[in-house]
């Protein structure tokens, strides 16, 4: 069964995984360059650990803001491969116009989308 997994997690996966590749190096390529990095490096520390640190707290930002888009995505793709999930129920009752079928499903994503992007307490 897992090799019929392997194209829907394609789709859903290729444009998050760009997206995500471009901001990781340009965080850390910019992390690089900065003084503190330079800094770390004079002193013999390794050269990559600090910068990642920074670079990826763009990174887990925008992948939280995204996972809303990966959840709309998510039912598209059970629409196209036909996949008996809560998008092909979300459409057939939208189709329907069978309402309160849709609420559960848009309430658990929502509520998705808020705890992947909820700020950690400092």
């Amino acid at each position: 069964m897992l090799h019929h997994l392997v194209l829907p997690a394609l789709v859903l996966a290729a444009g998050e995984l760009a997206l995500t590749t471009r901001l990781t190096r340009t965080g850390v390529l910019e992390a690089l360059g900065t003084d503190y990095a330079r800094t770390a490096r004079a002193k013999g520390l390794s050269g990559r650990a600090t910068p990642l640190r920074n670079a990826l707290l763009p990174v887990v930002t925008v992948i939280g803001g995204r996972f809303g888009m990966l959840c709309t995505g998510a039912v598209l793709v059970e629409t196209v491969f036909a996949w008996p999930d809560l998008g092909q129920l979300m459409l057939s009752s939208i189709l329907t116009r069978d309402i309160p079928v849709p609420l559960g499903p848009f309430v658990l994503r929502s509520l998705a989308v808020i705890a992947a992007s909820r700020q950690p307490p400092d």
